[in-house]
């Protein structure tokens, strides 16, 4: 059975005190998107324990431990932003909600704010650095620009308590516009071009990106160091959010681990070759064509255009990046939708347990419909009521191959 410690802290990371008695709680764990927490008091228990009952970006680090045998393992910090109380009909009890959401709601909380066609809002490098580049001049201490490129620390995040990873330089390399944008709405454009760039070219490592938790002082991993703190780090990732368990247990209805699969095909909306037309008038214009010579032959019919206009690009890097997303959004859909689970098997059956047999960001074997997959689990989402039951899935959410 799976045990839990839950730790609320204040906006610093310095633990106030153990979460103990709630009514019940539940958090997701994501690859690609914003990571949440809810958990349930009775609000007079609640009060009792914290004045005020409330303040933004306190935080609750949630611990795990698999299975008897298996040490505490931080599943994520989350950072709370939203209280509520709420009365009962009927019996008049007071309910408190705290919700959160993890360390990537930080690149939420950021702009693009420098001016148009300049170096901080315009950038042509590895995806990866370009990532990095992109989050240290909007919120990292001692890198923070104005809106006019000068160095502005008001903006950025406490000193030494936001951290961004050293430039890895692995990702492909790719131009990009972002001006007045969202942080975190780039950070998944870059993310999807990856993408986009690696079905069109295997060598083309996809990256994915994350807030996660690192350790500022001490070992937060036990009781015996109240004083431990917790930060965050921006990091990348090459290939994968997490490991290649490909060639572990497998995941199907017969073994009991896969619930409610769906197989879906669909080539109605395939894009196969573009044209991109950059700037210029008629004959002149700037013309890029682009094709994936592989799926137009799938069929003697099946070349599938689509014209995209790019006239903000200056150069053949910027309208081979349009052409890019435009193949990776026009590929045919090959999709299993399907729930993995948390299961302790059985004579007839394997085990897959979470956070011992697969995890968040994993590459799964999956068997269904006669067609083998290796899917990746995007999402997971736990449930624990005071009795400590818990229910765990994972849901993928990206196309099988």
């Amino acid at each position: 059975m799976a045990t839990y410690e839950l730790w609320l802290t204040d906006d610093s990371g310095q633990r106030m005190f153990p979460l103990e008695k709630y009514i019940n709680f539940a958090y997701t764990r994501s690859s690609m998107y914003l990571s949440t927490i809810q958990i349930q008091f009775n609000f007079k228990e609640w009060v009792e324990m914290v004045n005020p009952f409330f303040r933004p970006d306190w935080r609750i680090e949630v611990w795990r431990s698999p299975a008897y045998g298996y040490p505490m393992r931080l599943e994520d910090v989350y950072m709370l932003r939203k209280p509520e109380v709420y009365t009962r009909e009927g019996d008049a009890v007071q309910t408190f909600f705290l919700r959160g959401r993890n360390g990537m709601d930080l690149l939420n909380r950021r702009y693009v704010i420098q001016y148009t066609d300049t170096s901080y809002t315009t950038k042509e490098d590895y995806i990866d650095d370009l990532m990095k580049a992109i989050v240290r001049e909007q919120m990292l201490y001692g890198s923070c620009l104005d809106y006019t490129g000068v160095s502005d620390n008001h903006r950025a995040f406490p000193q030494g308590e936001f951290s961004v990873q050293d430039d890895l330089s692995v990702g492909p390399n790719a131009k990009l516009s972002f001006a007045d944008r969202n942080v975190l709405d780039i950070m998944r454009e870059l993310m999807e071009l990856s993408f986009n760039m690696n079905l069109t070219l295997s060598t083309n490592r996809k990256i994915f990106f994350g807030v996660v938790p690192v350790e500022l002082t001490g070992s937060t991993a036990t009781l015996a160091e109240p004083n431990a703190r917790l930060g965050y780090e921006f990091r990348t990732f090459a290939d994968l959010r997490g490991t290649d368990r490909t060639d572990g247990i497998e995941f199907s209805v017969e073994n009991g681990n896969l619930k409610a699969p769906t197989y879906i095909e669909s080539h109605f909306d395939e894009v196969n070759a573009v044209y991109v037309k950059g700037q210029g008038i008629d004959s002149g214009r700037a013309t890029l064509e682009v094709e994936n010579l592989t799926l137009i032959n799938k069929s003697r019919w099946n070349r599938c255009e689509n014209v995209r206009t790019a006239t903000y690009e200056t150069d053949a890097s910027g309208l081979q990046g349009e052409a890019d997303v435009a193949l990776g959004e026009g590929r045919p859909i090959f999709n299993l939708d399907a729930v993995f689970l948390n299961s302790p098997g059985s004579k007839n059956t394997p085990r897959s347990l979470y956070g011992i047999d697969w995890d968040m960001g994993d590459l799964l074997p999956a068997n269904y419909a006669g067609k083998q997959f290796e899917i990746e689990v995007v999402n997971v989402y736990v449930s624990v009521d005071d009795k400590g039951n818990e229910n765990i899935t994972g849901r993928n959410a990206q196309d099988a191959e």
